[in-house]
């Protein structure tokens, strides 16, 4: 997809000329990738300059983007918010959620017989073999000799006085409420204002697409710094100019006086591994080569220093 043609159909949206639909379809269903086209070339080539921006390697030069656009369903997700807190405001809870809707809500649940601490009311019980009383709550730490035994759920009319210092089996009707209206209210704000929420989060989408592949951000990087960025998620240490650090750390470990990460690699994977007295990584230099039994285990490889591991 090319910057003129998102361009062209965030203008159509906007105007309301064409459907959020057909936007959606023709950007998700094409399988032509955006650095494929000619125009991202062109433009490629003029942003490119002439030598890495972080190591001065003149050679296989790209752009580098240092962030990536989010995904559309996160674009979906704000504009329901907002939409939602619009739907709040025009239809309140007395409108859509009625008591005896709550009723008939916390008949529908399923009615169990629990076991629970008779201090905080949790099911966190730990039994104790060895020691007096039997059961110790894990929550609040209360002892007793037998658990609890209450009927879930417990609803508590609130409606007059409410109340916030309920147990857990508990169910506060205010709050039973007020659980439901949010429920049903997020359901009808998204059939309620699809299109409008289609329109706002496709536009979103639309813009972040622009700037990314406008290359706000990006940077000209080598193929080997883009690659420690990416993968490795290390970037080159300001200090020595020449190894890599992780994203976060001011120098590398060299530059800090401490043992390089390749020599504790090689030191524990390297010359010197045997298991169960057999040789698992025998060497040129070594006494022993692979799966050679190994009878004198102080008679070692040398390591890449030339020193006995």
């Amino acid at each position: 997809m090319t910057i003129s043609r998102l361009e062209e159909l965030k203008l159509l949206l906007n105007e309301n000329k064409i459907d959020s639909e057909t936007v959606k379809n023709e950007i998700f269903s094409s399988k032509t990738k955006s650095w494929h086209n000619k125009e991202w070339c062109e433009r490629k080539e003029i942003f490119l300059k002439t030598a890495c921006e972080q190591c001065g390697n003149t050679q296989d030069l790209i752009v580098q983007h240092m962030w990536h656009p989010d995904v559309y369903g996160k674009f979906v997700y704000n504009a329901c918010i907002l939409f939602y807190e619009k739907f709040r405001k025009e239809h309140p809870m007395e409108d859509l959620i009625q008591d005896n809707d709550v009723l008939i809500y916390i008949e529908s649940i399923e009615k169990r017989i629990l076991s629970v601490c008779p201090n905080c009311g949790y099911q966190v019980l730990q039994i104790r073999k060895n020691k007096l009383p039997k059961y110790r709550c894990a929550r609040c730490h209360f002892e007793c000799e037998e658990p609890q035994v209450v009927n879930y759920p417990v609803l508590i009319d609130d409606r007059n006085n409410y109340q916030n210092d309920h147990k857990p089996y508990e169910l506060s009707f205010e709050r039973t409420k007020f659980y439901l209206y949010e429920k049903q209210s997020i359901e009808a704000a998204k059939i309620f204002y699809r299109n409008e929420i289609d329109q706002m989060a496709l536009i979103a989408y639309i813009d972040e697409n622009i700037r990314y592949l406008n290359f706000n951000g990006a940077v000209t990087w080598c193929k080997r710094c883009a690659f420690n960025f990416d993968r490795n998620h290390a970037d080159l240490c300001p200090k020595c100019k020449k190894n890599y650090k992780k994203i976060g750390y001011k120098i590398c470990r060299e530059c800090s006086g401490k043992t390089p990460f390749t020599k504790i690699i090689e030191r524990t994977f390297g010359n010197c591994r045997w298991n169960w007295g057999v040789c698992v990584a025998g060497v040129e230099k070594g006494p022993y080569q692979y799966g050679d039994t190994i009878v004198n285990d102080t008679c070692t490889c040398t390591n890449w220093e030339g020193d006995s591991c």
